[in-house]
């Protein structure tokens, strides 16, 4: 009795490893066609907020795991220079939330959109893209620097935003 037990119970194991392998790679494939469906809605959607909201959602997923959304990464850098203000600002905190591979060129742009964007949600969403590429936007904190010493506003969100992302990218050293 006892072997057999341990027998059924072996089985029983081996099948709950297998099943949970092969539902995680459910789950992966089901996040990977989701990205897919989203690239779709922000390269061919007709309304500013959908696209904007596809650019969001693709964020959220390439921060849990860069291989759902990899695929996306050349729609979303195309993405920032949409005509749409909120379509620039979503992909631009949705890339530095996935931190693509060419990160130097991420970087490039974003500071180019600190500083040569109209609108202030974008330069925000600059920001914050910035900053969620921590120590990889570390050529970014001058033009950080020299932005918030440029505003006017000492306390507004675009300034609490440039001193968050440069805390990020370069936290400070902890006292002794």
């Amino acid at each position: 009795m006892p072997k057999l037990f341990k027998a059924i119970a072996l089985f029983a194991l081996t099948l709950g490893l297998f099943l949970c392998a092969s539902f995680e790679d459910l789950l992966a494939a089901d996040k990977v066609a989701e990205a897919k469906k989203l690239v779709e809605t922000l390269t061919q959607g007709k309304k500013p907020k959908d696209r904007a909201d596809a650019a969001v959602e693709l964020g959220k997923i390439g921060e849990v795991n860069y291989k759902h959304t990899e695929a996306a990464i050349p729609a979303l850098t195309e993405a920032l220079d949409d005509k749409e203000p909120t379509v620039r600002a979503a992909s631009a905190v949705a890339l530095g939330k996935i931190g693509p591979d060419d990160k130097k060129a991420l970087v490039t742009k974003l500071r180019a959109m600190l500083k040569d964007d109209a609108e202030e949600s974008v330069k925000i969403a600059a920001v914050q893209g910035l900053g969620y590429l921590g120590k990889d936007a570390d050529d970014a904190v001058k033009d950080l620097r020299e932005t918030r010493k440029a505003l006017s506003q000492t306390k507004g969100t675009f300034a609490k935003s440039i001193d968050a992302a440069i805390r990020t990218i370069q936290p400070p050293k902890p006292k002794k």
